[in-house]
């Protein structure tokens, strides 16, 4: 409940600052904004998850990056998508932080003709969204699938993360 809006607030917040120094911000704000907020909701629910499970909080504090690297490793930004394996493309699928960066992409390039300077300035964004290189230069930018499929993916984490913290504190509520 509370964290969830505080942190969703945050995010908003975060995002309207840097908007306010950089005075414009590349991509479509729709897409960012739902990006934000299904990671701002995921991220809650795994620290609820993380929190709920530990049985002390230097416990949590030694988790937490246990959970953190691979989501930074898998997250489709250090290693573009037609740089992977199809067998860490698979895990990457599963990561939040992989379906935020899938989100993000998906708001660079939404509905803009892919030319010479948006293929540069978002030449990994393009990579990741069409890593079989189906697009062609000229065609205009409008396959909103992949975020979509990624906003679900957020979905599945509340879910499962909210519910498995759910559980562990009902466990401790009956010890």
């Amino acid at each position: 409940g509370f964290l969830t809006v505080l942190t969703v607030l945050q995010a908003f917040v975060l995002y309207a600052a840097a908007l306010a120094f950089e005075r414009k911000l590349d991509g479509t704000v729709s897409w960012q904004l739902a990006g934000l907020a299904g990671t701002a909701f995921a991220s809650v629910g795994i620290g609820s998850a993380i929190s709920a499970f530990s049985r002390s909080v230097m416990q949590a504090v030694m988790i937490v990056p246990l959970i953190l690297i691979p989501m930074i490793i898998f997250s489709g930004h250090p290693v573009p998508v037609s740089d992977m394996e199809p067998g860490v493309l698979r895990v990457s699928k599963l990561m939040p932080s992989f379906s935020a960066q899938t989100v993000m992409d998906t708001s660079f390039l939404w509905r803009r003709q892919l030319t010479g300077e948006v293929m540069s300035d978002h030449s990994q964004s393009y990579r990741n969204l069409d890593p079989d290189r189906e697009l062609t230069s000229r065609d205009t930018f409008e396959k909103k699938q992949p975020a979509l499929w990624a906003l679900a993916g957020h979905g599945f984490w509340v879910l499962g993360t909210y519910i498995a913290a759910w559980i562990a504190l009902r466990r401790r509520e009956r010890h």
